[in-house]
């Protein structure tokens, strides 16, 4: 089976909000107590299905690109399935799943936490 790689920009609702990195961007993602327990099942789930996680700060510091590796179609519609079930945490994200172009790769070898 082919390897299948998905896209996301994610953006604070907050348009006039600008962050220094991926971290502070999702450290300000929520406008309620985030529930620790539904928090570590998405961790799960992209541990157990994705085989590689990246995210990066877009230029105008506003958004946040999220790219996922998973080594199957059929692993993405189980981790999608999962994702869907377990509900949002960050409420203040708008989130769009971007095309992947064919000239597009991406060295999930780096170490680079989402």
């Amino acid at each position: 089976m082919a390897k299948v790689i998905k896209k996301w920009q994610l953006t604070n609702t907050d348009k006039d909000k600008s962050f220094e990195t991926v971290e502070e961007f999702f450290n300000h993602s929520s406008s309620v107590e985030v529930d620790t327990e539904k928090l570590n099942a998405h961790i799960e789930n992209d541990d157990t299905h994705c085989t590689g996680k990246l995210g990066f700060m877009g230029n105008d510091r506003k958004h946040v690109i999220v790219v996922r590796e998973f080594a199957s179609a059929d692993d993405y519609d189980i981790w999608n399935m999962r994702r869907k079930d377990l509900g949002d945490i960050d409420n203040l994200i708008e989130e769009t799943e971007m095309k992947v172009e064919d000239n597009e790769e991406y060295d999930f070898e780096i170490a680079t936490e989402v």
